[in-house]
């Protein structure tokens, strides 16, 4: 089972996602595949089977990347599975395109509170390694 979080350029002064005026429009965050070309600059291990669809495959987590089917993108779906360095890969994800994610299945935003900073953490130092190890290779 995954954790499902959707990503949109969400109002920065809404606290909850209960703060959200039910009248908001979310507005485009970026061209589709210029969003997915700065993901995979940022994060080589990224596979993109087609701009709509990208997978993290990591040593004990997954990541799935969803950008949508429309050219102007207003949202991202991931799925995370497996450990806390999934969730560090969406905030990395999130920092990247400037946007706020909501957790699906509770009313709570993926924000970098001290939790999920350790996340990102984990993730950043992981993401690290394999570059590192990427580049060693000849």
């Amino acid at each position: 089972m995954g954790l499902d979080i959707i990503a949109m350029d969400l109002p920065k002064d809404a606290e909850k996602p209960t703060d959200i005026p039910k009248s908001w429009v979310p507005p485009v965050i970026g061209n589709r595949q210029v969003l997915v070309d700065r993901i995979k600059k940022a994060i080589p291990i990224v596979e993109f089977v087609s701009p709509q669809s990208g997978l993290i495959i990591g040593d004990d987590f997954a990541l799935e990347i969803h950008p949508g089917k429309e050219e102007a993108c207003k949202s991202i779906h991931f799925i995370a599975r497996g450990s806390e360095k999934a969730i560090g890969a969406t905030l990395h994800i999130l920092q990247l395109c400037e946007i706020r994610g909501i957790e699906c299945a509770g009313t709570t935003f993926l924000d970098l509170d001290p939790g999920s900073a350790d996340a990102l953490r984990q993730w950043r130092l992981y993401l690290d390694r394999l570059v590192s190890r990427e580049s060693e290779t000849p």
